[in-house]
């Protein structure tokens, strides 16, 4: 369950990033045709924004997760070089748990 928890944390940046793209489009979309029967220009000018600026910050934001993991992971490689224990991915190994 803890085990690689950089490559998980990666994958879940990925896809929140897909899930946050998605609903801000669709949502968008979505508001532009309710917008259009109300005849409210303004609405309509702001879906439309929300379905380009939407994604646009969902991909933004997805950077900093995307980053945590990316910094556990070389973390990790870090201690694996440094202790030359190939095990250590998932646990807490030190050099003085070797001794």
């Amino acid at each position: 369950m803890y085990e690689n928890i950089g490559k998980k944390i990666k994958g879940l940046a990925k896809w929140t990033f897909v899930i946050e793209a998605v609903v801000f489009f669709i949502g968008g979309f979505i508001g532009v045709f309710l917008a259009i029967d109300g005849s409210n220009e303004k609405l309509v000018i702001f879906c439309i924004l929300t379905m380009i600026i939407g994604p646009l910050l969902a991909w933004i934001s997805s950077w900093v997760l995307y980053g945590f993991g990316e910094l556990i992971d070389k973390t990790t490689d870090i201690v694996k070089n440094v202790t030359g224990d190939t095990a250590v991915a998932g646990s807490e190994a030190t050099s003085e748990n070797k001794k």
